[in-house]
């Protein structure tokens, strides 16, 4: 990870190869402290997934999260029905879901529908998907990763692209073609948004049964 650093420079972000939501990542902005973030990274790992494999990458400050929704049939034909922004982030966990993603250039925009139904048929992948990228400051595109399901905010790329991927996926598992081949014109900016209820005080812990 020292290696690594000192070719592609600082901050680097360590990240636990079985994990998700923020869980087992760390930054490191310096070279002295990455031994003790990493050591914290696989301890973390190994609490919350049983496993502390960690790999490290680029850090990039405030980047925007970008989402490409995919589906894709199992005769290699691959739509990607629009694209969600949830750069409005809490400790790496999404708030806010806007579709179209804003801020995109035309050549951006193409460069992620383009990469992201390369991913999905290269891989052979089948059904919806949802391939997620980060926008550096200086415009530069970076993969991020693929979530293989029907996310949960898969609503609002719906409501822009006029599909039903619930109905589309339940299609495909029966073998069916797409009911669309081309990427659809999305049409409006619809938004959605998560809550999450906490216990007042200076803990302020999620209490999700309330």
């Amino acid at each position: 990870m020292i290696a690594f650093a000192n070719e592609y420079g600082l901050p680097i972000a360590i990240k636990a190869a079985h994990g998700g939501g923020g869980k087992g990542m760390k930054v490191a902005r310096t070279i002295d402290e990455i031994p003790e973030l990493y050591e914290s990274a696989v301890r973390e790992a190994t609490a919350a997934f049983g496993r502390g494999e960690c790999f490290v990458e680029r850090y990039l400050d405030k980047p925007r999260h970008v989402e490409a929704q995919v589906i894709a049939d199992q005769h290699g034909n691959v739509v990607v029905a629009g694209t969600r922004d949830c750069s409005l982030q809490r400790r790496y966990q999404k708030l806010v879901e806007e579709a179209p993603a804003p801020f995109l250039t035309d050549a951006q925009r193409k460069e992620i529908h383009e990469s992201a139904k390369r991913i999905c048929k290269e891989a052979h992948y089948y059904g919806a998907g949802t391939v997620e990228y980060l926008v550096g400051q200086d415009g530069l595109i970076s993969f991020l990763e693929v979530n293989t399901r029907l996310q949960v905010e898969h609503p609002v790329t719906e409501e822009t692209a006029g599909i039903d991927l619930v109905l589309q996926q339940f299609k495909i598992a029966n073998g069916e073609k797409l009911d669309i081949t081309e990427d659809p014109t999305p049409a409006g900016t619809p938004s959605s948004s998560g809550s999450t209820a906490r216990t007042p005080g200076a803990d302020s812990c999620p209490r999700p049964d309330r």
